[in-house]
């Protein structure tokens, strides 16, 4: 949320390990982590691209490994 709030209206990157991009993409989908064992693995350097709005955020691309395949 500190992210979101210093840039608003920027583009911003942020890079982290697998498990907490999972933790946070959990949060995201269901609200918590119980389910986040069971939550989609993906490929190292996939990207997710999240917009965050007033009343909360909307992931755009999930897992998106494109630049992988090519």
């Amino acid at each position: 949320q500190k992210i979101v709030e210093e840039n608003d209206g920027k583009t911003v990157c942020v890079v982290s390990h697998g498990i907490a991009i999972r933790s946070y993409i959990c949060l995201l989908k269901d609200g918590n982590l119980n389910n986040l064992a069971n939550a989609q693995w993906c490929d190292n350097t996939s990207i997710y691209e999240i917009e965050y709005y007033s009343d909360g955020a909307r992931i755009i691309k999930d897992a998106d490994n494109w630049h992988l395949l090519k």
